[in-house]
């Protein structure tokens, strides 16, 4: 996954070749993809996608909570409200809304934005990279060597396990600077 790609994807700006919108209808149902790059557009939490291994890099789309099924990577929640999504074993991007989320991934090597909305993001097993985006977060890296991005507000950033490195943005700096921490939790106000 380059890092291209990436920002694509947390941009909601889907740019994929053969692309396949895939929606289910107002009442659960399972969805299967195909070996292309799918977006599916998920409106109930118990939506079921079906994917086969090494089927493409798919996508779901999401205004209520949901947690991905296997074989799909990346999950972007829409809308306002403030919703749950979880990741699975593979290596997921995450991508919240404006809204104020809990972003849990997987095992896998995962990034995680949490974008507007004061977030609790983790991170789970693997070498993640969490960013809080706007709002007062609480960002928890979990096993793994992580990055932890805390963006604006107050945030809280948890290392745990690994060796973590930490990127704040200070208010009122006029100078940028880097600090290393020997310490696996710390408190910015």
């Amino acid at each position: 996954m380059t890092i291209e790609k990436a920002m694509r994807i947390r941009n909601a700006q889907f740019e994929l070749r053969h692309l396949e919108q895939l929606q289910p209808s107002p009442l659960a149902q399972a969805t299967t993809g195909t070996s292309e790059d799918d977006v599916y557009y998920v409106t109930l939490s118990d939506d079921i996608i079906i994917e086969n291994p090494n089927s493409g890099d798919d996508t779901v789309c999401s205004n209520v909570s949901y947690t991905l099924p296997n074989h799909v990577k990346n999950l972007v929640l829409t809308g306002t409200a403030n919703i749950f999504a979880a990741g699975n074993n593979s290596h997921n991007i995450l991508t919240g809304n404006e809204g104020r989320n809990r972003l849990n991934s997987g095992r896998g090597d995962d990034t995680v934005y949490g974008m507007g909305g004061n977030d609790n993001l983790n991170g789970g097993d693997g070498n993640d990279y969490l960013d809080g985006g706007d709002g007062n977060d609480a960002i928890n890296g979990d096993a793994g060597d992580d990055i932890l991005v805390g963006g604006k507000g107050k945030d809280i950033l948890k290392g745990e396990a690994g060796n973590d490195t930490y990127s704040l943005i200070l208010p009122h700096s006029t100078n940028k600077q880097t600090e290393e921490v020997n310490q696996h939790e710390f408190y910015v106000q």
